[in-house]
Parts: structure tokens; sequence; C-alpha cells
């Protein structure tokens, strides 16, 4: 059948249609966006600076939900039990309120004792770090000498102190006066918090009528099954990042109480920098951790070499006890992602979208995991392959002693294998192709037919 004839049956033309508007109206904004690159980028940051405080409050509220369904669904689930008329009316506001508290006091517990401790201990180390570093060069120097090493033998190892003394004290101040920027360019955000904690309330109260709301729009406007696909994956989407999120920040606060005790216990200076560096940084899942290490021991280094032992020692101890015991219980297998993955996660997303590419990166490579796997085993299941055919041994041996060919002859057969059976394919989509081809003639020619024979009788005879 030619185009033009499967353009006009009510079959196809409809879809032939559809793509092609759809396609020239994909190029049309294709060109426009190349050539209004700068146009679509300022319209989009400033819709985006508009949206801050309904972005922010949809965040904290996606926070906020973790711990208020911990205290709906384990704090009080003997009140859930109960089913008290009373209990159902405020359940939500009182765990919202708890919930505000328990945030307001981590804050308020964070700027009274932590950030003094840190402002403190950063002025400290940035006053002492030229005496750290002229001890770190008597040190170099002595241990040089015990071992007979002449500064002939280590000329290339010569470095300006006076100089890195320098850099050192001006990036510790400028790193003081960044904290301080910051601090002060908070009170410019009180606005934009303010109406950000409002609106992630509303949404934490009324959160099943939204959700409803959510789902009417979807069957409204969507076929019934693209529709409930959509609601699956929000689902899976919403599981996976709310147990990535409770899991990571309970397992940081655990790892920065404990490093907090455990340099406290060893006197080692500096316990809290060192604390809230490996706990903040080990949100980040595999790499964190280290980097926050690797930074305590620079921070140890320069005060005395020895501290950085004790310290990689009960960083070793710690290891042992987070892998044992913290981790299976808090976070367990709470993105179902393998540890490969998570790498290829931390170092795409962290390299395109930096911190935030990081954090929001492995919870959605896990989404994609999760849907591919679940793809993969539909899949699987329809051609009725089991474990046992997936792991079915290749016996080398005796597929070569079938063929006694050389290895030129087995290749050319295997080839013409392949192109024998995909000739049969082709040949029977051709076929098909053909039988479709010929059932919409047939039906076009029945048409034309009864188009021909012109109006019934009693129309004539009138």
């Amino acid at each position: 059948m030619k185009l033009a004839e499967l353009w006009a049956s009510p079959k196809y033309g409809k879809v032939i249609t559809r793509k092609i508007l759809l396609i020239i109206t994909f190029t049309i904004l294709l060109i426009f966006g190349l050539f209004n690159t700068q146009t679509l980028l300022n319209v989009f940051f400033t819709i985006l600076n508009a949206a801050t405080p309904f972005l922010s409050g949809i965040f904290v509220a996606y926070i906020l939900n973790v711990i208020v369904k911990a205290f709906e669904e384990h704090v009080f689930s003997f009140l859930n039990r109960k089913a008290y008329k009373w209990w159902i009316r405020i359940r939500r506001p009182f765990c919202i309120f708890l919930s505000i508290l328990v945030l307001a006091g981590l804050f308020t517990m964070f700027l009274w004792f932590i950030v003094p401790e840190l402002i403190h201990s950063l002025s400290t180390l940035a006053d002492h770090v030229p005496g750290y570093v002229a001890s770190i060069t008597k040190w170099v120097n002595e241990t040089l000498a015990y071992y007979n090493i002449t500064s002939e033998q280590i000329n290339f190892l010569q470095i300006d102190w006076s100089s890195l003394i320098t850099q050192a004290t001006q990036i510790t101040s400028d790193f003081l006066g960044n904290i301080y920027n910051m601090t002060v360019s908070v009170a410019s955000v009180l606005f934009t918090f303010s109406m950000s904690m409002i609106f992630s309330f509303y949404m934490l109260g009324r959160k099943e009528r939204l959700m409803r709301g959510m789902r009417s729009i979807l069957y409204g406007f969507l076929p019934a099954h693209r529709a409930r696909r959509i609601i699956e994956l929000s689902a899976i989407s919403n599981r996976i990042f709310s147990s990535f999120v409770a899991g990571q920040m309970t397992e940081s606060l655990i790892i920065g109480f404990l490093f907090y005790i455990g340099t406290t216990a060893l006197q080692l200076p500096y316990a809290m920098l060192i604390s809230c560096f490996v706990g903040m940084l080990s949100l980040i899942p595999m790499v964190g951790f280290y980097v926050g290490v690797a930074i305590g021991c620079i921070i140890l280094v320069m005060v005395n070499p020895i501290y950085v032992v004790y310290f990689i020692i009960f960083t070793l101890i710690e290891q042992q006890v987070e892998g044992n015991l913290i981790y299976p219980r808090v976070v367990g297998t709470s993105i179902g992602l393998p540890g490969i993955w998570v790498l290829f996660s931390v170092l795409v997303f962290g390299g395109l979208f930096g911190i935030m590419g990081i954090l929001l990166g492995i919870p959605s490579m896990s989404v994609v995991y999760t849907l591919f796997n679940q793809n993969l085993t539909n899949r699987l299941k329809a051609r009725h392959i089991t474990d046992d055919v997936i792991n079915e041994p290749v016996d080398v041996d005796s597929l070569l002693k079938k063929d006694t060919g050389s290895p030129l002859k087995k290749l050319s057969l295997h080839l013409r294998r392949k192109r024998l059976h995909r000739a049969k394919q082709q040949e029977a989509r051709t076929r098909e192709a053909e039988k479709q081809m010929e059932e919409l003639d047939h039906k076009a020619q029945q048409e034309s037919e009864a188009a021909q024979e012109g109006p019934p009788e009693t129309d004539k005879e009138e």
C-alpha cells in the first residue's frame, strides 16, 4: 500500500499524523533552544529563584516526613492500635509538632555547643599552623639525621617552608572569612526559610489529600495502566529515597558521636572539629568517610605525628564495630544498590553536579537499578528462563571435540548459521507485513466497491 493510502486509513492515519506533529514540534523547539540558549537559561533561573520557597518547602517536608512517620508508626503505635478518636484527630499535628521540636533541639545544640567549639578549634589551628609546620620540619630533619640521609640525597625534596607557612595561614584565614560570610548571609534568607517551613507544614498536614489529588489528575488525563505505572514508580522512588535519607543521616550522627567519644577518650586535640568533619562527610557513601578521616589525619599530623597512629587504630576499630553492628541494623540494604554502582554514582554524578549530585545521584541510580531488575525478571519469566539455565556451565572440551575442523572453518560455520537464522526471521517479518498489507488492500477495495454501487434503490425511485 502506498504512503498516501496508509495515511488515509482510519487505523494508521491518526498515529502517523500524531508522530509527524510530535517530530515537527520537537524540531522547532530544538532549533529555538539552540539559537536562544542564554534567554532560556535566564528564564529558567528566574523561575527557579521564584520557586525557591516552594522547592525548599518540598525538601523540608520530605525530611520532616521521615521523623513524622517514625513518631506515627513506631513511637505511638500502641495508640494507633487502640484507634482512639481523640488520637486520630490530633495525631498528625502532634507528631509534626514533636518533629519540629526535635529539629529545633538539634539545631540549638549545634549553635550553642558545636559551632563555638568549631570556631575555637579553627582559630586555634590557624594560630598554631606556623608552629606545627616548624615542628614537622624539626621532626623530619631529626628523622633524616637518624637514618644518615644527607641533604645531597634529598635535593629533590627542597621545599620553601616560609612560602608554605604563608600559604597555609592565608588558606586558613580565608576559610574563617568564608565561614563568617556564610553566617552573615544566613540572615538574608530568613524570609525564604520561613515561607518554606510554612509550606512544608501545610504539605505534611494535608499530604493524604495532596496525594489523592495527584492520583485523580493522573487517572483523569492518562490511560489507567499508565497512571498506575507512574504511581508505582513514585512509590518505589519514595521508598528508596526515604530509606536512603533516614539511613545515611542516622549513620552519620552515630559515626560523628562515636568519633567524638573515641578522640576525647584518647585525648586527641581538635576532637570536635575532626568528629564533625567525619560525621558530615559520612553522608556521602563509601568515599565520604575516608575523606573525613584523611582530613583528621592532616590536622593531627601537624600537632604530633604519633597522634595519627592512635587515630588510625581507633578508626579501624570503629569500622569493625560499624560494619558488624551499626550498619546492618541502621542502614542495611536500604538502597539495594551494589557497591560498584554506588562508586559509579559518586564519581559520575559528583563530577557533574558536585555534592548535591552525590547525595541525589545514589538513590536515583538505585531507582533505575530496581526498575531494570524488575523488567529483567519479567522478561526472564516470560521466556521461562530459570536460574539453572542461566548458571548452566559451558563444556568447552565437548564443544571442541564435536567440531574437528580448523578455527576458521568453525567461525565460518557459526557465521553462516547466524545469517540463515537472521534470513529466516526477516522472511517471517516480510510475510507478516505482506499479509497485513493484503488485508488493508482488501478492506480498501471493499470500501471502494461499496461506494461505487451508489445509493439504495429507494433513493433512486424517489
